[in-house]
């Protein structure tokens, strides 16, 4: 009943915040969500956000999370070369973040789906931005890509149209 009760709780809290209702102080933030971070102080935001999105997967989960929300075994066979247990623990590691949602379906046989939260969407201005250097480093330098020419000109207009619904959006919310 308390683990119910707590955890309920938990996810109320996430979804006012993710909602904007209120805002919290950092500490009470940062005890009511179990993040997964290594220190207590950091230097600066992009050591946080290193330490939160270091690491070889979950940058690329959150990317192939951008568009639609995805199953376990979608996520592997785009992941290539990520073994199930490794996948498992970075899902459950967004998750306490924060950044994904985890939606069970109660079903035979038993469905369950992963999505950006609203608060991992906020990260895709980011991603787009990854995306367009990587893609650039890569004609500098004479990297080849898997992705085509005509694929990243159509992420690049995907990344316009979320930029654009993100901006009307945030100015709704500040409404």
């Amino acid at each position: 009943m308390i683990v119910f009760i707590l955890t309920s709780t938990y996810f109320f809290v996430i979804w006012l915040l993710q909602c904007n209702h209120f805002k919290l102080s950092h500490n009470l933030w940062r005890g009511l969500l179990v993040k997964k971070v290594t220190k207590d102080v950091y230097v600066c935001g992009v050591e946080l956000t290193t330490d939160i999105l270091g690491g070889k997967w979950r940058i690329m989960i959150l990317w192939y999370l951008r568009k639609k929300s995805l199953r376990f075994g979608q996520l592997k066979r785009s992941l290539k070369g990520i073994s199930e247990k490794v996948l498992s623990q970075e899902l459950k590691q967004l998750t306490e973040l924060g950044l994904i949602d985890k939606k069970v379906y109660y079903q035979k046989p038993l469905k369950v789906e992963y999505s950006l939260t609203n608060y991992g969407r906020t990260f895709l201005p980011i991603l787009y931005s990854i995306f367009e250097w990587g893609a650039h480093y890569a004609e500098i330098f004479n990297i080849p890509l898997i992705i085509d020419e005509a694929t990243i000109d159509e992420v690049l207009n995907e990344k316009e149209r979320f930029l654009l619904e993100y901006k009307n959006n945030k100015l709704e919310s500040v409404n």
